[in-house]
């Protein structure tokens, strides 16, 4: 399997898992805008899977690099703000 390839479906199975987490278990701990918060980075996460397999199907691995980093700094922040802003409810 591809590099990028295989790179780019652990980001959308993150999505997926951290999206299932986020409606269960975060569900009854989070505030609704820090919930909130938490649905919109991973539903961007999964926005950037999809937009990496067609970046992946041009053959630009810069970009693909450059949309991964990108992806873990920004959602990472996102979803580690959402979950630590509630931490006396965890």
């Amino acid at each position: 399997m591809d590099k990028n390839l295989a790179i780019t479906a652990i980001i959308g199975g993150l999505a997926v898992i951290l999206g299932a987490f986020g409606a269960h278990a975060l569900k009854t701990k989070l505030s609704p805008e820090a919930l909130q918060s938490f649905e919109t980075a991973v539903r961007y996460q999964m926005y950037n899977a999809i937009v990496l397999l067609f970046i992946n199907a041009s053959g630009k691995f810069s970009v693909a690099d450059a949309t991964t980093i990108s992806l873990f700094f920004f959602f990472g922040c996102l979803q580690n703000f959402a979950s630590l802003s509630q931490t006396t409810k965890l």
